[in-house]
């Protein structure tokens, strides 16, 4: 899980450091892909857990950068 994890914030670091060379005066969406917590018992607390802080540490990362958003899709199936 912590290696997912880690992925996700390391690429969410280096889309939002990047050269946005195509100006489209839009924000820039960074779509991660997190769960829904509907599996349980089957899908473990800690990995749901382990998306939704990597969902918020993303958001930490975007928070005052008008050029950027989050985009969280919680698949359920």
């Amino acid at each position: 899980m912590m290696l997912t994890y880690g992925a996700a914030l390391r690429v969410a670091d280096a889309f939002v450091n990047s050269n946005n060379e195509a100006e489209t005066g839009l924000p820039r969406p960074f779509i991660y892909i997190s769960a829904e917590d509907i599996f349980r018992p089957i899908v473990p607390a800690a990995y749901i857990e382990t998306k939704r802080e990597a969902e918020e540490r993303i958001e930490r990362m975007i928070k005052g950068r008008t050029n950027y958003r989050g985009v969280y899709l919680r698949p359920s199936e």
